[in-house]
């Protein structure tokens, strides 16, 4: 890079060049087609597959076993300029400054897959043909691509009162500019502006609102992946589950499900509104000075949002619609109704005249694609209380908190609206509190983290029967309790000493001081991994040491 100065403008130019491959080799993997090649040798080198340990020679498991490679490449090219100034023009007294730049970008990846996994070596040697020749392994097809960006941005920033202009209650009073233009080389090009307003009608306190624009393009991957079919178990029919009992629509056992790319994505765009304030009475006496309080509504809405609905809601979208009468959704594919499946719905309805359900055929396979959602609404608020105390004889200590309230979190899709908040892992209260202390060389940090609960709408039952759980609509879901955990920091800085220990730094501490499990969730790990985790209580210890 390279930067430097011209006639009051600061510029910097930059060229940016990498390239990455990763080669992932797994041993010791069984191929389908030997297998059965294995099982018609006429001779001692027979593969056996009832046998137990020591049941087959070496050359029979020799025969079968293969290694499978995956080699995936991405290079990323990046050429830019760039140019500020801060006293562009003058107004009212005050200097307007401003900052302009160009990019191009590039972007390209190929997936290659083993020919055992991308269907160039299929399973073709028995009854079921299968692209994957690999035991325990569903098929994955190449992709590849590469994309051109193009971006010209600027900013500018208005001073309507500051220094030269200020009066009783408009200490200051800033305005701000900017907007971003991309010609993306796979889709339309896109302009986004940005206005902020700062508002200080006196020291320590300030108003802020801001109104952005923004987009997000739709990464190589997403657009260009082949098609990715996985069997996976826990997803249970909350249509069949009761009814049957049968273990795959328990979600006992393996269901197969289709993920596809999707080339026609188009970049998904936002409109984000905050308003807050600030207020840090630093003109106050030495305990006030340190308050820190601020306060900020928001709401983001985003169209076009790029997202892959998930097995378990593709198969409540297909009940909400089957028991409104407004069709099915056409991603869960479900077999014909047996003669087997319509007695045993009859057999329910007859047994439980309040709860009466449609018979339908088993979930044959559900299909998930990336797609643009029609409209995502998310609001709430945060607030955060930060005090430092002035110092003491015991020390100096440091209190803090934030805290976030999700109000409203609603995703409108073309086959039905989904209220997202507490669901699957999306709490309306997150919550942090922290005490630090330092005295001289020591130090000590004391935090509290909470969760809300939520929902798992994996896991149902009757609204009539009596117990725990979270009532959405007719049905109750499984609550995933709220979670607290307490972390415990200690740690001595040997900077006042002299010679080599002056550059050690010791530090221990606890995280989850009282052991906490995380709350169970129908998941694969049994908990939900974007808010909990299993580690219990950890002790640690960090030696660090300054050259």
């Amino acid at each position: 890079g390279l930067r430097g100065d011209w006639s009051g403008w600061d510029w910097e130019a930059g060229l940016i060049y990498s390239e990455a491959e990763n080669k992932d080799t797994e041993g010791n993997r069984q191929a389908k087609s030997l297998f059965t090649d294995q099982l018609m040798v006429d001779g001692p080198d027979a593969l056996n597959p009832f046998a137990g340990p020591g049941g087959n020679t070496q050359a029979a498991l020799d025969g079968i076993r293969v290694s499978a490679t995956d080699v995936r490449t991405t290079e990323l090219a990046l050429a830019d300029f760039r140019v500020n100034r801060g006293d562009l023009w003058s107004l009212f007294g005050n200097d307007i400054g401003g900052a302009f730049g160009v990019e191009w970008r590039r972007e390209e990846y190929f997936d290659d897959r083993d020919a055992r996994l991308d269907g160039s070596m299929p399973y073709t040697n028995g009854p079921i043909f299968d692209e994957s020749d690999l035991v325990g392994v569903s098929a994955t097809f190449d992709s590849g691509a590469s994309r051109d960006t193009y971006s010209v941005y600027g900013e500018f920033n208005v001073p309507l009162i500051g220094d030269a202009n200020s009066k009783t209650l408009a200490r200051s009073l800033e305005f701000q500019l900017a907007a971003r233009y991309e010609n993306p080389s796979d889709f339309d090009s896109t302009f986004k502006p940005k206005f902020g307003l700062r508002w200080e009608p006196t020291e320590g306190l300030l108003f802020r609102a801001n109104y952005t624009e923004g987009f997000k393009a739709p990464n190589l991957p997403v657009m260009n992946q082949g098609t990715i079919v996985r069997r996976i178990d826990g997803i249970e029919d909350p249509m069949r589950a009761e009814v049957t009992g049968n273990p795959v629509d328990l979600g006992e056992t393996y269901r197969r499900t289709t993920r596809l790319g999707n080339p026609n994505l188009e970049p998904q765009d936002s409109e984000t509104w905050l308003v807050g304030f600030t207020f840090s009475p630093t003109w106050a006496g030495d305990w006030a000075s340190g308050l820190r309080f601020s306060l900020d509504w928001w709401r983001v809405e985003i169209a076009d949002e790029i997202s892959l609905i998930d097995n378990d809601t593709q198969l409540e979208i297909d009940q909400a619609l089957r028991e409104s009468g407004a069709g099915s959704n056409p991603n869960v594919i479900r077999a014909p109704i047996t003669p087997a499946d319509q007695a045993q719905f009859d057999a329910w309805n007859a047994a439980n005249p309040g709860d009466q359900r449609i018979a339908v055929g088993e979930a044959i396979d559900i299909i998930g694609q990336y797609e643009n959602a029609d409209l995502t609404e998310v609001e709430g608020w945060d607030g955060s209380l930060v005090w430092a105390m002035p110092d003491t004889a015991a020390g100096q200590f440091t209190f803090r908190t934030d805290v976030t309230r999700m109000t409203d979190y609603m995703r409108q899709l073309d086959l039905a609206p989904i209220d997202v908040l507490r669901r699957n892992g999306y709490p309306e209260w997150r919550t942090t509190v922290s005490l630090d202390w330092t005295y001289r060389a020591f130090r000590a940090n004391a935090t509290m983290r909470y969760v809300s609960e939520v929902y798992d709408t994996s896991l149902t039952q009757s609204t009539s029967i009596e117990g725990p759980g979270i009532v959405v609509g007719d049905t109750k879901y499984w609550q995933v309790d709220d979670w607290t955990v307490y972390n415990l920091t200690f740690g001595y800085d040997f900077s006042e000493f002299s010679g080599m220990a002056s550059g050690l730094d010791l530090s221990a501490g606890i995280r989850n001081l009282t052991d906490e499990d995380p709350p169970f969730a129908d998941e694969s790990f049994g908990y939900f991994t974007r808010l909990h985790n299993p580690y219990g209580r950890v002790y640690w210890f960090r030696i660090g040491y300054r050259f």
